[in-house]
């Protein structure tokens, strides 16, 4: 038998417990968590047989995730360990066998237990790049419905068996070029409660709902599907179009169809949600995330939901700040992809404005207001992105990178071979692991003559009577514009 009377047991369990699933030792951590141990406290694991390095391994992943000392572990078993918690060898009574049913696919997300996305045309998705369709929209389907459809259930059995999904494919692209993607920001995030909590207690905890393509911007990285301006500029350039458009307008404008329950539901939701993701179009000009927030704060529900925004910081919504101080945290994602009249060119806007409200969300002050920039990293502003990351810096927002992959003429993927050599020597004067890794995707890409991307900044400088190269006169000249 076990003599630990030097030891103050914090909590003591067969090991084998452990290696029955994935979950069983983030719970125990989690539920014997202490902000300070005492020196001689121990949760103590103890066995009769050798145990798996595997096992070993996974038990610190467990202590690192919940942010417990390897130190306040002890193992106790008949052989000595490798590893770095503590160990002790010591005979022990015959202990249960050991299975393999603990190990999670680091291919994992943990978006499909917890999350859903409502697009610009009322279709369902399991998040916001997820490029196949699930064939379920709020016309036909509600948000339960379609959180817990076959399609749902069998994408969060693919990634627990470690099959990378194919509508998942905007991620591994990104990963394949040692870039953070959606899904590792979202599991660095979330793995302490995807582990403890959501995989074994499936429901909506967050919601992305783009309420219609209403804005005010024609960013040239954009389209018609979402951006209403743009979808304006398109019949009135190309009138063989109209048609198509106008059919794509009515059923973005899905938010006004008084037939549609989906807002019924989500303030039926709002109990159990932990995150509510808004954008556009522009956020701050569709009227119904106006009503969500002010529902939830009338609901009581606000101190427990995490707000987040994209917005082109062209607006500053004052109805809606007012009541961010009742949510537990808001996060406002700018797109900001460049600065002054670079900015105006491939977004909109009149740049001191858009800069001036960054300041005034800036000068809220409020603990739980994240504010920071997400740009688009695409053709046209991939060599100002150290300037853009110095402006940041210097009104001290930090910035999450998003990786543009279509329309292609504005990948990264295609810069012609003159652009490449500038982008990489450029870079080099900077020390910022991002922009090595945007350097080693560039360096590692198919590359293009160019013809792709002239094409369709000729197209836009003409209809816009705008000059790319009087803005952007580095790019314009090696990608071949001039």
């Amino acid at each position: 038998m076990l003599n630990l009377d030097q030891y103050d047991i914090v909590a003591q369990l067969d090991l084998a417990d452990v290696s029955y699933d994935h979950t069983t030792v983030y719970k125990l951590f989690d539920a014997y968590w202490q902000e300070k141990f005492n020196h001689n406290q121990r949760i103590v694991f103890y066995t009769s047989r050798h145990p798996p390095k595997k096992l070993l391994e996974h038990i610190e992943r467990a202590a690192q995730i919940i942010d417990i000392s390897e130190y306040f572990i002890l193992i106790c078993c008949p052989v000595e360990l490798t590893t770095s918690l503590q160990s002790i060898v010591t005979e022990v009574e015959e202990t249960k066998v050991f299975k393999d049913n603990y190990t999670i696919p680091s291919s994992i997300c943990p978006i499909p237990w917890s999350h859903i996305e409502v697009d610009i045309s009322g279709n369902y998705k399991p998040c916001c790049i997820y490029s196949e369709s699930m064939q379920k929209s709020v016309r036909d389907s509600t948000i339960n419905e379609a959180f817990n459809s076959a399609y749902m259930n069998k994408l969060r059995d693919d990634f627990l068996q470690g099959i990378k999904p194919g509508g998942c494919s905007h991620c591994w692209k990104t990963e394949d070029n040692n870039l953070t993607s959606n899904r590792i920001r979202h599991l660095n995030f979330l793995q302490k409660k995807l582990f403890v909590n959501y995989l074994d207690n499936v429901k909506i905890r967050s919601i992305d709902v783009k309420c219609g393509n209403a804005c005010n911007f024609k960013c040239r990285i954009c389209s018609p599907v979402r951006s209403s301006l743009i979808a304006a500029e398109v019949i009135k350039t190309y009138p063989e179009k109209t048609f198509k458009i106008k059919d794509m307008l009515i059923k973005n404008k899905w938010t006004d169809d008084d037939t549609i329950t989906f807002f019924d539901d989500l303030e039926h939701a709002l109990p159990d949600l932990e995150n509510i993701d808004m954008t556009g179009g522009e956020t701050f000009l569709v009227k119904k995330i106006d009503k969500i927030v002010h529902t939830a704060v009338k609901s009581g529900h606000s101190s427990h939901i995490r707000l987040h925004y994209n917005s082109n910081g062209s607006i500053f919504p004052n109805n809606q700040a007012k009541l961010w101080n009742k949510f537990k945290q808001v996060d406002l994602a700018l797109s900001i992809d460049n600065t002054g009249e670079q900015f105006e060119l491939e977004r909109g806007g009149i740049w001191l404005d858009v800069e001036n409200n960054i300041k005034k969300f800036l000068e809220l002050n409020l603990p739980n207001l994240n504010i920071y920039i997400m740009p688009t990293v695409n053709i046209q502003n991939v060599f100002y992105m150290p300037e853009l990351l110095e402006w940041a810096t210097s009104l001290k927002l930090n910035t999450t990178f998003n990786y543009l992959e279509a329309p292609m003429a504005f990948n990264i993927d295609y810069l012609t071979t003159e652009c490449k050599q500038l982008v990489v020597e450029k870079y080099k004067r900077y020390s910022h692991p991002e922009l090595d890794a945007i350097a080693i995707r560039i360096e590692n890409s198919k590359g293009s003559d160019g013809i792709m991307f002239v094409n369709e900044v000729t197209r836009l400088d003409g209809i816009r009577s705008q000059s790319f190269q009087k803005t952007h006169p580095e790019v314009a000249k090696a990608m071949g514009y001039v």
